[in-house]
């Protein structure tokens, strides 16, 4: 019988956040799963907003929600080669005079966490007499690719199982559990069935709250939205004028079967939102799986510590898994958790991170030339202490916006934060910076989070990188992460080493590769002025 560190039963949205958290924790896992079609996972729409419902709710969690969700995603876009988060404003219409007044109310401002700005310039095929508002940043998974891509990497890695397990057969013990029909063993089972679970003999009895959702597939001739439109119901753009439609909400008919009621009422939600024809490609039904606190479940049996339930996600199921799988690989609590982290490979930038440490002294003045979302910001400011200095320079706002947050958050006043091009960065070093900056940090490619065709480009990047060294103080280093796996990010890995090949005696220069063998691993520069 073969032994496992964990077996994660279901592939949706829950079960595949899950199983990578504890395979990137560097322990082995199987996921076991029929592979079925028609799931709410798979028809989910991904919306990722910081307020919702009626009441023009802000998620109070929702800066350290976002943060998480979008590293968690993006670095598995890296791992993977593929692309599934789509970071795009989202728009919300006023159905009434009174839905105005009430979000006026609630008076929404800008101070780190989710933004909400009025708005009154719409397409002309949008009905939006009384308004609305633009949620930024707000974003859209593609769920579907993103278990699609999930599985498949589970499947060549050996850790998909692609059946159905009834939950009667496992054999728990106080040490673990035995799958016999799988010939498998392990420490820890994880149920993570979505609508299924309310079917598990081993956790009866919780608060369930299911509903049946049915979204359409829709042409919109001549309407040329960029960004998800609320309001009623919601209308999220897919590619060619094609966009989805949902959801319907009833929590007594619960089937997977689409109606001519559900349809009929999405239709006609849509009509009094649009000005467009709508002509109907696909129309899908499933079960969300919720509960009645509106809040996920990670319960652990009470009689065997091996069997867990992961459940409850809901509509937000994109937004929350990220975090609450985090929450609940660190639950597990093994006796031998320090030793699994000791062996688990290093990503790139924690070793970025590691050589800043080793080679950075605190009290210097340092530069994160590509700010993004602010971690290496952060990790610069913890590095060189309340007697150092950070600037920190991106050419877009929202990493701006994002790193100012980070570091107000994090209570450091050492940093900087200005927009800019880092190929200009002397113009921002006061005048003892010259020729002594302890440390730059390029963690080149598209903002995590963000505009995926806003990269940085070679011919900037090497600017930023003449101007990083001459600024670069004796024994000072430059890390340089670099990404061919994206477009344009081949050419500009191969413009950073043609640099390098070109530096004088005064620098030395080695590079590690996250995944060797690999054309599309990312890259690890690290350049150190030797005199």
């Amino acid at each position: 019988m073969r032994q496992v560190d964990a077996v994660v039963v279901g592939q949706g949205l829950a079960g595949t956040c899950l199983a990578w958290r504890i395979w990137l924790a560097g322990r082995s896992v199987r996921v076991i799963d029929p592979c079925e079609t028609s799931t709410a996972s798979r028809i989910a729409a991904g919306l990722m907003t910081p307020i919702t419902g009626r009441r023009f709710t802000v998620l109070p969690e929702w800066p350290a929600l976002w943060l998480t969700a979008n590293d968690f995603y993006r670095d598995l876009e890296v791992r993977t080669g593929t692309m599934f988060l789509h970071v795009e404003s989202s728009r919300r219409v006023f159905q009434s005079p009174d839905e105005r007044a009430a979000w006026e109310e609630r008076r929404f401002t800008s101070d780190g966490s989710p933004t909400a700005i009025f708005c009154d310039d719409w397409s002309a095929m949008v009905r939006a007499s009384f308004g609305g508002f633009t949620m930024s940043p707000a974003a859209r998974l593609d769920v579907a690719r993103f278990l699609d891509v999930s599985r498949e990497t589970f499947r060549a890695s050996g850790q998909l199982v692609e059946t159905w397990l009834d939950p009667n057969e496992i054999e728990p013990s106080r040490d673990g559990c035995r799958l016999p029909s799988l010939g498998l063993s392990t420490r820890d089972v994880f149920f993570c069935e979505g609508a299924a679970g309310r079917e598990n003999p081993w956790f009866p009895k919780l608060p369930w709250l299911p509903a049946k959702g049915e979204i359409l597939t829709v042409a919109l001739p001549g309407l040329a939205l960029e960004e998800t439109l609320h309001g009623g119901i919601w209308i999220s753009p897919q590619a060619d004028g094609v966009y989805r439609v949902g959801a319907t909400f009833d929590p007594e008919r619960l089937d997977s079967t689409p109606t001519a009621k559900g349809r009929a009422d999405l239709l006609a939600k849509l009509a009094r939102l649009v000005d467009a024809p709508a002509e109907v490609l696909a129309h899908d039904a499933a079960i969300r799986p919720a509960m009645s606190n509106q809040q996920p479940v990670i319960r652990r049996h009470t009689d065997w510590p091996g069997l867990w339930l992961f459940n409850g996600l809901g509509a937000r199921g994109s937004l929350l898994a990220p975090t609450w799988s985090a929450r609940l690989v660190d639950q597990l609590a093994e006796p031998e958790a320090r030793t699994v982290a000791a062996r688990r490979p290093r990503r790139l930038t924690e070793l970025a991170h590691q050589i800043l440490r080793e080679q950075v002294p605190r009290g210097t003045s340092v530069i994160d030339a590509t700010a993004g979302n602010g971690h290496d910001t952060l990790a610069l400011a913890e590095i060189v202490g309340p007697d150092g200095q950070v600037l920190a320079i991106d050419i877009q706002p929202a990493a701006v916006m994002a790193t100012r947050s980070r570091i107000a958050n994090s209570g450091h006043g050492n940093v900087t934060v200005v927009e800019g091009d880092h190929a200009e960065m002397a113009r921002w070093l006061p005048p003892e910076w010259q020729g002594r900056v302890a440390a730059v940090v390029f963690n080149l490619g598209y903002l995590p989070g963000g505009d995926h065709s806003r990269l940085t480009r070679s011919e900037s990047t090497i600017m930023a990188l003449e101007a990083a060294a001459c600024q670069l103080a004796p024994e000072g280093v430059i890390t340089v992460l670099a990404y061919p796996g994206h477009a344009g990010g081949a050419d500009e890995l191969s413009a950073v080493e043609a640099w390098l090949r070109k530096l004088d005696g005064t620098y030395t220069w080695n590079h590690h590769e996250g995944a060797p063998g690999r054309s599309v691993s990312p890259v690890l520069f690290v350049i150190r002025r030797t005199n």
